[in-house]
């Protein structure tokens, strides 16, 4: 179990002139997409130990965080796959201070773990995603 604190929160377009923040790019058929997250302070608590019910404890000290998100995306001008073919995150951190404890820790490395599992048993069940229209034509 933890919680996650944010405050002072900005999502949008990293250059503010994009009214939609994508642009097309007709020699490449590809759409791309820039967004960023901004965020005065973020700060992590986690249980402290003890099992269920435990009292969460601070684990992240408060820190600014800057999110800038560039996505790639096949499009003919008129619509935009889904799928992005490739995209680049890039963070800023300033300062971090993690005081933890080893129970804290083993928790968020926990859920960290159930979660990539989940997405592997996702990818195992539903096979590689088809959508252009090639695939889908008999």
């Amino acid at each position: 179990i933890f919680s996650i604190h944010i405050e002072d929160m900005f999502w949008g377009p990293i250059d503010p002139r994009l009214k939609r923040m994508t642009l097309y790019a007709a020699a490449a058929r590809t759409a791309s997409t820039s967004k960023e997250l901004r965020l005065g302070s973020l700060s992590l608590a986690t249980a402290g130990g003890g099992g269920n019910g435990a009292a969460l404890e601070p684990m992240l000290k408060p820190v600014p965080v800057t999110l800038r998100l560039w996505s790639t995306l096949p499009s003919d001008g008129h619509t935009v796959c889904p799928f992005a073919t490739s995209v680049r995150l890039e963070a800023e951190v300033h300062g971090i201070c993690i005081d933890g404890k080893e129970a804290q820790v083993r928790s968020l490395l926990g859920v960290a773990a159930e979660i990539m599992a989940a997405d592997a048993l996702l990818q195992r069940e539903l096979g590689p995603w088809q959508w252009s229209n090639a695939h889908h034509e008999g």
